[in-house]
C-alpha cells in the first residue's frame, strides 16, 4: 500500500526481543485510511534502518500495514497491537 503524507515525528528505541535498534517515523498521511472499520491519519513506519526524513518533509511509502506492539516515548511496550507500516520502498 502506498502512503503520501508529511514526517510529523521521528524517534528510535533499542528493542530487546530482537536486539536490534528500531527506528519509528510518524507520517501525518495526505487522506484517512480506513484500517480494520477505523479511520486513522497518523501512522508509525518501522524500520531496522536509519530514517533519512526530516519533520516536516512530505513522502510517499510504498508498505504493508501489519498490527504491533511498539515501544511508547515513555519507554514502555504499547498496551494493545496498534497498525503501524512495515517499510519496503520509499520514495
Amino acid at each position: 500500500m502506498k502512503i503520501r503524507g508529511e514526517i510529523y515525528k521521528i524517534r528510535s528505541y533499542f528493542d530487546c526481543n530482537s536486539q536490534k535498534k528500531i527506528n519509528i517515523s510518524f507520517i501525518l498521511a495526505d487522506e484517512l485510511i480506513k484500517v480494520n472499520g477505523s479511520m486513522i491519519k497518523l501512522f508509525p513506519i518501522i524500520s531496522e534502518s536509519i530514517s533519512n526524513y526530516k519533520v516536516g518533509e512530505k513522502i510517499e511509502v510504498d508498505g504493508e500495514i501489519r498490527f504491533e506492539y511498539i515501544m511508547t516515548s515513555t519507554g514502555s511496550r504499547s498496551t494493545a497491537p496498534i497498525p503501524v507500516i512495515r517499510q519496503r520502498i520509499s520514495v
